[in-house]
């Protein structure tokens, strides 16, 4: 007898992970169904980066530099969309925190530190310890094809404030 692909599959998780699941969607909440979602999306926002999934990155090895770049990055005509500022595709993002630096990549139109996406807000807040920051004013970004310099998150937002 042949078994659907969408037939249930138990996977074992740890039980405090899935208590704190629980707890998080209150007495209403589908646990099996929400930590289903969370992977879905996981295999949506990753289904291209090479980062993630080693046969993708072995697939690029043997492609032109332009599909590299796209298996890698993305489009390099699009990016994230920060405010008024676009970063594109290949941009890095760095803070320096406690003499120590942090660098972030936009790859396929989000901001990744770690194999982890996340806001440029949220990236200054995990580097400081989960503490409020002010990423405008604690972030540098490294345009891509640009001469290696390292620019404040908050110049750029003035430009593209002044139309530059």
């Amino acid at each position: 007898m042949a078994v659907s692909n969408n037939a249930p599959l138990f996977v074992p998780i740890e039980r405090a992970l899935y208590d704190e699941v629980v707890r998080r969607l209150g007495p209403s909440g589908d646990a099996p169904a929400r930590i289903g979602q969370v992977l879905k999306n996981y295999l949506s926002d990753t289904s291209t980066d090479a980062d993630v999934w080693p046969a993708l990155k072995a697939a690029a090895s043997q492609g032109s530099l332009a599909q590299d770049y796209d298996r890698t990055y993305g489009d390099p005509q699009t990016g994230y969309i920060w405010g008024p500022v676009e970063l594109l595709n290949g941009d890095e993002v760095r803070m320096t925190y406690k003499g120590e630096e942090y660098l972030a990549e936009v790859k396929h139109n989000r901001l990744f530190y770690s194999g982890m996406a996340m806001s440029p807000s949220e990236f200054a807040s995990y580097v400081a310890g989960n503490t409020v920051r002010n990423a405008w004013r604690d972030l540098e970004v490294r345009l891509r094809g640009g001469d290696d310099e390292w620019i404040p998150a908050s110049e750029l937002r003035r430009r593209a404030q002044a139309g530059a």
